[in-house]
């Protein structure tokens, strides 16, 4: 049957209550069998065993990129203000080697 089919739809909207549910208690069984048979054929192979240790750790992810976006915004301004620190550092160390550069040449040179 084509489940996307408007006439399978409509089919459905002239069946009665009790029919209705028993097909969608048929259908809960047909896809738990597959379930179970996609699940076993995964475990018989290498790369299938690494999809289903995947698979539950895919449900924690978030649902959406824009979801994903704001959970790690706040992170993202740390490392930002964090990478602005350095390198306010790092250009006070820079000046301050100059400095010493400059003032070791000067000595240098009034020894001479």
């Amino acid at each position: 049957e084509d489940f996307a089919s408007p006439e399978w739809a409509l089919s459905l909207a002239n069946l009665s209550t009790p029919l209705l549910t028993s097909k969608l208690t048929a259908l809960k069984s047909q896809s738990a069998t597959l379930a179970s048979t996609l699940t076993a054929k995964l475990a018989s192979s290498p790369s299938g065993q690494s999809l289903l240790h995947i698979g539950p750790s895919l449900s924690t992810l978030p649902p959406d990129l824009q979801s994903l976006l704001a959970s790690l915004e706040p992170m993202l301004k740390e490392v930002e203000e964090y990478e602005k620190m350095n390198q306010t550092e790092l250009i006070r160390v820079v000046t301050a080697g100059k400095l010493v550069e400059t003032e070791c040449r000067r000595a240098a040179h009034a020894n001479e």
